[in-house]
């Protein structure tokens, strides 16, 4: 039972402390996509929610689909040296 108690703390603290950081993040755009870096800690919960539930409640995947998230109005700048085409 006190197991119990404390992996739901930890969860909690987990969570908490990764929102936290998703809001102060918010504004800030990851470098090479643009995107905001907050959905870099929310990617986070989604992951770890997924594994709690199949081990503690040994619930199972039945399908997956994907959908868009996002469309992108203009492409992504490619990784590379920006002065290698001598601009």
């Amino acid at each position: 039972m006190i197991a119990h108690v404390l992996m739901i703390y930890v969860t909690w603290l987990l969570f908490t402390g990764s929102w936290a950081q998703a809001r102060i993040n918010w504004d800030v755009e990851a470098p090479v996509t643009g995107l905001s870096m907050a959905i870099f800690y929310g990617a986070g919960h989604l992951s770890d929610m997924e594994k709690r539930l199949m081990a503690d409640f040994h619930l199972n995947r039945a399908s997956e689909s994907w959908l868009t998230a996002w469309q992108l109005d203009k492409p992504v700048a490619k990784l590379g040296n920006p002065t290698a085409n001598g601009k």
